[in-house]
Parts: C-alpha cells; structure tokens; sequence
C-alpha cells in the first residue's frame, strides 16, 4: 500500500498507532497542548515545499510570510496568543542569498504582525526548496477551542469569507494577468489571531479549527473527534459567504462560486461551534475585532455532513486539500 492509495490523514493514524505510549498525548487537534499550571503551551508545525506550496509566482517574501502564517493560524483555531515561531529552511546550493535573505523578512514581517518573532530554527542543503514552521502559544485551559466538543442543535459558524485562495488559485493557475490580484489570499493568507483569542474568551464556542483544506473536508474532519462520530452537521447553501473573488472567477471557470467556497482549501478562516444561548456573545467578540460572523448550518446527530438547498438535503462529498490525493496547490 502507498501514500496514494490512503491519503495524509489515514497514513498519520497508521503513524501514530507506532508510537505505543506516547500515542496516548495525540488528540488529532490543531495543536499539541501540553498542560501548563492553569494553561496550555501549543505547538505545531507545518511543512512546505516547492511541489506542493511554493508556486514559481511566488515572491520569495510571500514564501516566508505564508510558512509563518500557516502555523500560526493553528494556533488561532485554539484561541492561543503566539509565543513565538522557529523555522527550518532546506535549500539547493545555487540558490541566491538574496532569495533566503527576502524569504526571512518575510516570514518575520508575519511573525510581527501577530505580536510574535521569529526566535530561532535551522539551515541544511535540501535538493528542493522547503521550510517547516514550528509556533508556539498559549492558552488559559479554561479557553481552550478543542476540535472535539460539539453537540447536537449547537449552531455551526465561520469567520469572513470563503473562497478567496481558490479564486486566487484559479487566477495564478489559469495564467490570466488581470485577475492576479487575487492572488494575495492564496499567498499571504491572514491567520485569524487575535479573532481566535476573542472567540475562545467568549466561552461560547464549543468546537473549533481553521479552514486550511477546505469547508467541506474540514467539516468530515470534525464529524470524527465528535461524540465518536455520531455528531454530523448541516450547513445551508444561501447562507455560505460566497466572497467576491469567488464569483469574480466563477464564470471564467468549470467551479461556480459556491464550488470554491465549499471545496477549495487555504482561505484559513475559522471553523466553529457554538451554543445558540451564546451566539451573540460569540457573534460580539468577533465584532470587536472587525470581524463578521457568519451561522452557516447547525450540529446535527446523525454523523453526516449534508448540503441544504432548497429545503432538500444532500450528502457534501469529502472535497478539499489533502497531500498524497490532491494536485499541487
């Protein structure tokens, strides 16, 4: 059996059933959270390469600023302020100076926007260019956003708008010029920091994680940590912000603009749950951050991930980013 054949997320249970005891710490969560007195330090990592992430349209200080804020936006999914991010550069010898050099301010003009640094990493010779960024927060326990913890008729949320990195990716992949403004949410996402923090102060989010792959595949990805999958949610197709940028490209396309919104990954917003007693908590800690709450659906208990339209319901195919299975992104 390959890769290929199982995807990224069954070969990372396959790895971590080979971890014996320490398998227990895993949770499947955004983050690892190591308890701390009265908090929580979050770490995770995420790697990039020239393959899967760096597109030759790339400036070599959106390739620092996007391996930052992809890390970062995990912590964000569990409400953590950033401590700190460490990052590991592999690169071919004939690569220019200038082009690492631009890379590192980018990555730590990122770190700075979201009140952290860059405080360390690592440099080897790599036939092809990668980075792996590696952040570090934390979180009061009691604010914690873990993915597991949804309940049925709790109401499911996102933040800002959907679509936008698909649409910047359709604009870079399909070579038209005038549309490569749209690029920018593709290649310096916005990780949803301090909307992050706000949320998991409210005390009203019962679940959470960021929209990295997608809506559609991050919502069969939270069916599984939820009441041991017996949790399902349904979200309603008029409800969906669909963003501009998704429907500027939806007729130069196969995809309308709800295909992108639903199916296409890296918009990096988040994706929550919360207590129908506590929406406009929610709904006003989001505010105070300039920041739109939007009710997509609801928490269902029937273990599905469904699609309401027109008062009819469909099954939502698991559609999304996955290493392994997808195309470069």
């Amino acid at each position: 059996m390959k890769l290929e054949d199982i995807g990224e997320r069954a070969a990372i249970r396959a790895i971590v059933e080979k971890l014996g005891d320490a398998s227990a710490h895993y949770t499947g969560d955004d983050c690892a959270a190591i308890p701390c007195g009265d908090s929580y330090i979050l770490v995770t990592t995420d790697m990039i390469t020239r393959k899967t992430h760096i597109a030759p349209e790339m400036t070599p200080r959106q390739v620092g600023w996007f391996s930052v804020a992809i890390s970062l936006s995990d912590i964000a999914a569990k409400g953590g302020r950033p401590m700190g991010v460490v990052l590991a550069f592999g690169a071919p010898r004939d690569t220019e100076l200038r082009y690492i050099e631009d890379m590192a301010a980018g990555a730590a003009d990122c770190a700075a926007s979201y009140g952290t640094a860059i405080i360390g990493g690592d440099m080897k010779e790599n036939p092809e260019l990668t980075v792996c960024g590696t952040a570090i927060g934390i979180v009061k326990k009691e604010h914690f956003m873990p993915r597991a913890g949804a309940s049925e008729d709790n109401l499911l949320c996102v933040t800002g708008e959907l679509g936008k990195a698909g649409a910047g990716h359709y604009a870079v992949s399909s070579g038209l010029k005038f549309l490569r403004e749209l690029s920018k949410a593709l290649f310096e996402p916005a990780p949803r920091v301090k909307e992050g923090m706000a949320l998991a102060e409210s005390g009203a989010v019962t679940s959470c994680m960021d929209l990295s792959d997608g809506l559609a595949n991050s919502l069969h990805q939270l069916v599984e940590p939820n009441a041991n999958g017996k949790v399902g949610f349904e979200v309603e197709e008029r409800l969906v912000p669909v963003s501009k940028e998704a429907v500027i490209v939806e007729d130069r396309g196969k995809k309308t603009g709800l295909d992108y919104a639903l199916y296409s990954g890296g918009d990096y917003e988040l994706l929550f749950t919360v207590k129908k007693e506590r929406l406009e908590k929610a709904r006003g800690a989001l505010k105070s951050c300039g920041c739109e709450l939007t009710v997509i659906g609801k928490v269902t208990g029937d273990g599905a991930v469904s699609l309401l339209r027109d008062g009819k319901r469909t099954a939502m195919p698991n559609e999304g980013y996955e290493h392994f299975r997808s195309g470069a992104a």
